[in-house]
This record gives C-alpha cells, sequence and structure tokens, in this order.
C-alpha cells in the first residue's frame, strides 16, 4: 500500500504535537543542569523521544515496508542524507534492537528518532503506546 510522503509527514508533525502536549501535562520537574545523558562502554546514548510511522519510500531512496528495522532522523541529524545507511543500536526498557537510518524526519526535534511500525512493536511490546524515551548511538 503507497502512502504518500505528505501523509507520513503530517503524523510525524501530529505526534510530535502530541508529545509535546502530554510532556507538557505529565513531565515531572529536572533539576537545572541534569545530564540525560547515559555512559556506556566506548559510546555515548542520550535518552530521547521516539515515535512510529508507515514506511514506504524513505528519503535515502529504497523502499521500505513496516517490518524493517529502520529509523528516521530529524532534519539536523539526517544531514542532507549523510546518514544513509548508518547503522544504530536503540534500547527500551532493556530491550535492545540494532536498525539502519532510512528516512528523515521533518516533523522530529534534534535527537528524536522515528521508528517503523515493526521495530517500535519489537521495543514498546504495542503501537498504542505511541511515544517512549529511548537511549539510541550510531554504531561505531
Amino acid at each position: 500500500m503507497f502512502i504518500p510522503t505528505s501523509v507520513k509527514k503530517f503524523s510525524c508533525v501530529l505526534l510530535s504535537v502530541v508529545y509535546i502536549l502530554l510532556e507538557s501535562v505529565h513531565s515531572s520537574p529536572v533539576a537545572s543542569g541534569e545530564d540525560r545523558t547515559l555512559r556506556r562502554t566506548n559510546s555515548v546514548q542520550k535518552r530521547e523521544r521516539a515515535t512510529w510511522f508507515v514506511t514506504g519510500i524513505g528519503a535515502c531512496g529504497n523502499f521500505n515496508v513496516n517490518s524493517d528495522f529502520i529509523i528516521a532522523l530529524s532534519i539536523p541529524q539526517y544531514a542532507n542524507g549523510a546518514n544513509c545507511g548508518k547503522g544504530v543500536t536503540i534500547t527500551y526498557n532493556g530491550v535492545t534492537a540494532h536498525a539502519t537510518v532510512a528516512d528523515e524526519c521533518p516533523g522530529c526535534p534534534e535527537g528524536a528518532i522515528d521508528l517503523t511500525e515493526g521495530l517500535f512493536t519489537f521495543l514498546a511490546g504495542s503501537l498504542s503506546v505511541g511515544v517512549i524515551d529511548v537511549e539510541w548511538s550510531f554504531d561505531e
């Protein structure tokens, strides 16, 4: 099934708005200067927002299906395609997955990532969760 790019972009923006609204209602105060960075082995991972999207032809030029373990990056991190094909490691609640950068998420703030339905379900157990805070980093 073909999903127009405009629908993909709209859903990404809509999820971003919902996340911001939920975050403002449910967020707990964060101490000034609190570092949300987690150090693991030789790489640095941060807790970042992750949402899910319906795949199709990604910004990197490949046709993807919802069961592919791929992600979309924010505009700054997509870097005009410079990160296409790079591997990433994502962890949520003790579940870790490896994925590939294959798309751009215009509605994602820097650091946030968009996951395919299959990848999101693998990590969170259900799409109904909608938004999760993950730790992720580029593979070395």
